[in-house]
C-alpha cells in the first residue's frame, strides 16, 4: 500500500525542468558569488567605456604541459582564444573591430593591452 501511495505522490509531481538551454560556458554561480564576496565585483565580464572595448567575458582557461596558456574569452557572442603574445580584433557591433594585445594569461585571468596603450584585466 505504502508503495503505491508513494508512486501516486511521484506520479502526481511535475519534474523540474530547466528554462532554456544550458550555456556550457556560463560562470557558475557559487564561483560568483565568491568573487562578489571577496570584492572582486561580478565575473561575468568586464564593461570598460574608458578603454573603449566590447564586453569581455572570460569563459575558460586552456593550461597544457609544454605549451603557454590559454584562455577561452567571449565577446559580443564570439568565442575567441586568446595566448600571450597573440593580437585579437575583438568584434564590435557597428564599429571597427577593437585590435588587443595579450600580454598575460594566467589563473589569475588575462591582461591585454589596447591599442591606446591603456591595459585591462579580464578575470
Amino acid at each position: 500500500m505504502r508503495r503505491w501511495l508513494l508512486l501516486l505522490l511521484l506520479a502526481s509531481t511535475p519534474l523540474l525542468a530547466q528554462e532554456g538551454p544550458v550555456d556550457p560556458f556560463a560562470t557558475p554561480t557559487p564561483m560568483r558569488r565568491r568573487a562578489v564576496a571577496d570584492g572582486r565585483g561580478d565575473v561575468a565580464g568586464v564593461h570598460s567605456g574608458a578603454l573603449d572595448l566590447p564586453p569581455i567575458a572570460l569563459r575558460g582557461l586552456l593550461v597544457l604541459r609544454g605549451k603557454a596558456p590559454a584562455a577561452l574569452l567571449e565577446v559580443n557572442g564570439v568565442t575567441l582564444v586568446a595566448r600571450p603574445g597573440q593580437r585579437l580584433l575583438l568584434p564590435r557591433p557597428g564599429l571597427p573591430p577593437a585590435p588587443v594585445d595579450v600580454l598575460e594569461v594566467s589563473a589569475d585571468g588575462l591582461r591585454l593591452r589596447t591599442a591606446a596603450g591603456d591595459v585591462a584585466e579580464v578575470r
